[in-house]
């Protein structure tokens, strides 16, 4: 993946400023690295809820969906989700569709995006080292 210079500059001097606002006279370096990880794990967090929640509005929006009983899933309310990522917890909001045969139900962009309620996502595997 690859970001613009001018998007890495304008991160930087938000960055910069923010880190400076909240640690005008650090203690150490350790503070301030600790403090700028917190801050980036949190500007992560909303940033991944609010792409999930984006990509949803942007999957095609049917009413119906084919299900594996032969009947239909029709789409009900956004639900709500929450899952594990590098960023820590996020939750987010999703399309939700129930089929009127045998009642299972569907969220497109988890299926999509292999993401699984109350689970780690693929990157939070992958991050940790001692995972083995």
């Amino acid at each position: 993946m690859e970001f613009s210079t001018k998007s890495w500059k304008r991160w930087r001097k938000i960055m910069a400023g923010e880190m400076g606002r909240m640690l005008p006279n650090p203690q150490d370096i350790r503070e301030v690295e600790t403090g700028m990880r917190e801050l980036l794990q949190k500007v992560g967090a909303e940033g991944l809820k609010r792409y999930l929640e984006h990509a949803d509005e942007a999957e095609p929006q049917e009413k119906e969906i084919d299900c594996e009983c032969q009947g239909k899933r029709r789409y009900l309310f956004r639900r709500g989700a929450v899952i594990l990522s590098v960023f820590g917890r996020v939750s987010y909001r999703r399309r939700y569709h129930v089929c009127q045969e045998c009642g299972s139900g569907q969220h497109p962009l988890d299926q999509r995006l292999h993401l699984a309620a109350g689970e780690v996502t693929a990157g939070w595997l992958n991050y940790w080292p001692w995972r083995g």
